[in-house]
């Protein structure tokens, strides 16, 4: 006996991990009314947690389908919101940064950054491969945010840092947290920092090229609604070792290029670092929009006194 699944708008290379890991054999044999809980009755696979969770959801809502067609019921699955050891090093983290930049006793030790990069490194890096990607705020913006009691750790990156940028006008993501960023950083030391940069033209032109591919990006998910059209980022590919021939190529040139420029990626090409300074940008704008506001309403109440 086999499950098959006829349709589905996961990444190839996702949904492959997920065949190769016997993913979808846990369902065999599984009575009607168990729970069939992601993490408890199923296993997650490991670098593809995201896709598992998918998997889960439907098998939950589908489920629900079929016993109200059948007039039956069934125990709805009671999920706990999962708090662990990942989620307080991410707070952590998300803490540290604040601090770092915001006070200046902090500020005048450079070489603290180092210890929140390593951190987004080892956590959101090499140990949960999950470091924010555009998929996760795309999937915000379609109204299809992730399941909470299995991706509390996905809320807290995405409110986290969109948060806080919203509140301080600072992105304290890239640079400070990010994994890949962390990636490249080591490179470039290794490359013997050579430190290529583009003219000043060219260098303004490059960096609008993130706007573009975040535009892009946006009108496939929006277009087709499906948040897996938004990834292309190489870090997915680095840390869980899972990704098409494009992907794997995208990554060995990024990386290549990191020996010679600093931090390629991040400058020059990342759609969430591109989303986050349109945020900034835009709370900027509102609040320069209020003030101007808020001063006309004074030239007002002051006229009609007069």
């Amino acid at each position: 006996m086999s499950i098959t699944v006829p349709e589905q708008q996961e990444g190839n290379a996702w949904w492959a991990k997920l065949e190769d890991h016997d993913f979808f054999d846990q369902y065999i044999g599984r009575q009607f009314d168990t729970g069939l809980i992601l993490g408890d009755d199923i296993d997650v696979v490991s670098g593809a947690t995201i896709s598992s969770t998918g998997v889960a959801l439907g098998v939950y809502q589908g489920r629900a389908l079929l016993a109200d067609e059948l007039g039956e019921s069934y125990p709805a699955p009671m999920e706990i919101v999962k708090f662990g050891i990942g989620e307080i090093l991410l707070i952590s983290g998300l803490i540290m940064t604040v601090l770092f930049r915001t006070f200046a006793v902090f500020r005048k030790r450079k070489w603290l950054r180092y210890i929140t990069l390593t951190l987004g490194l080892g956590v959101l890096g090499f140990w949960l491969s999950r470091p924010l990607s555009l998929t996760n705020i795309v999937a915000w913006l379609i109204g299809s945010p992730p399941n909470l009691p299995n991706n509390l750790f996905l809320y807290i990156l995405v409110l986290g840092v969109v948060g806080l940028v919203l509140l301080t006008g600072k992105n304290f993501y890239c640079f400070w947290l990010c994994p890949f960023s962390a990636v490249q950083e080591v490179t470039y030391r290794i490359g013997g920092q050579i430190g290529l940069k583009p003219k000043p033209k060219t260098y303004k032109f490059l960096r609008n090229i993130r706007f573009l591919l975040l535009w892009a990006a946006l009108m496939l998910v929006f277009w087709f609604t499906n948040p897996s059209l938004a990834v292309f980022e190489p870090w997915g590919t680095l840390f869980s070792q899972v990704g098409g021939i494009d992907q794997w190529l995208l990554l060995i040139l990024t990386i290549t290029f990191s020996f010679f420029i600093f931090s390629p990626w991040c400058f020059y090409i990342c759609p969430v670092g591109a989303f986050l300074d349109i945020v900034i940008k835009v709370r900027k704008g509102g609040i320069s929009l209020w003030k101007k506001l808020k001063v006309f309403r004074v030239k007002r109440l002051a006229e009609d006194k007069a």
